[in-house]
């Protein structure tokens, strides 16, 4: 069945999403009315530091869960978990957390700081969309490595983040030549057209969520 687990994905999306943008506003205006710091630069990379970190900690447990959940056609988001905690126990939902973390502060703070710093005639949908697509591939080889910590049984000793870079680096290593090693590098953090649909959706997001606060603030 071609649709099966649009529902956790559709749920997943709007968790994300839309706690990503609130914060986003609320953060840039607590720093901005209570830090005192010289320049925007700072309160753009505490503001995304601070979205990444909500953002991981909130999400993370729902996306274990559902990388868990695939294949599981007979089951629910609540059988998985149920499953996941009589295996694992509560470490189960905290798997690959730090490195969520990791990838979720590298995102926010180069989008916050990108989008933020490109000139004026560029602010808006082209400002987030540039912004977008380098936090994602910057944020990358986090997401890789939080995937294979996904895709580890909960049951099973998982992997450290020191040894799958480095397993990482040998893979691309073995590939005689620069542009072999490139496109490899490319193929496993995902990085070409997935960027493009990422940078492209998070600017949509962004576009829509300021349009829906303006109709909210002119009622």
């Amino acid at each position: 069945f071609p649709f099966h687990g649009i529902q956790n994905a559709v749920f997943n999306k709007m968790m994300s999403y839309g706690l990503y943008y609130t914060f986003l506003d609320y953060f840039n205006d607590y720093y901005r009315n209570t830090v005192q710091l010289e320049k925007d630069r700072n309160i753009n990379m505490l503001t995304g530091a601070s979205v990444g970190i909500i953002n991981s900690l909130v999400t993370n447990p729902l996306n274990s869960i559902k990388y868990h959940a695939w294949g599981k056609e007979k089951q629910n988001l609540r059988m998985v978990a149920r499953e996941m905690y009589q295996h694992g126990g509560p470490r189960a939902f905290t798997r690959g957390l730090l490195t969520t973390m990791n990838r979720d502060v590298t995102f926010g703070i180069i989008y916050q700081l990108g989008r933020n710093s490109a000139p004026e005639e560029y602010q808006g949908f082209t400002a987030n969309t540039i912004a977008a697509g380098a936090a994602t591939v910057f944020s990358s080889p986090f997401n890789y490595i939080r995937n294979k910590k996904y895709l580890t049984c909960y049951s099973h000793t998982n992997p450290s983040t020191e040894e799958l870079f480095m397993k990482l680096y040998h893979n691309i290593m073995l590939h005689d030549t620069w542009g072999g090693r490139i496109q490899y590098t490319c193929k496993r953090l995902c990085i070409g057209y997935g960027t493009v649909r990422v940078a492209f959706g998070i600017a949509f997001g962004q576009w829509f969520y300021n349009w829906q606060i303006k109709k909210l603030i002119d009622i």
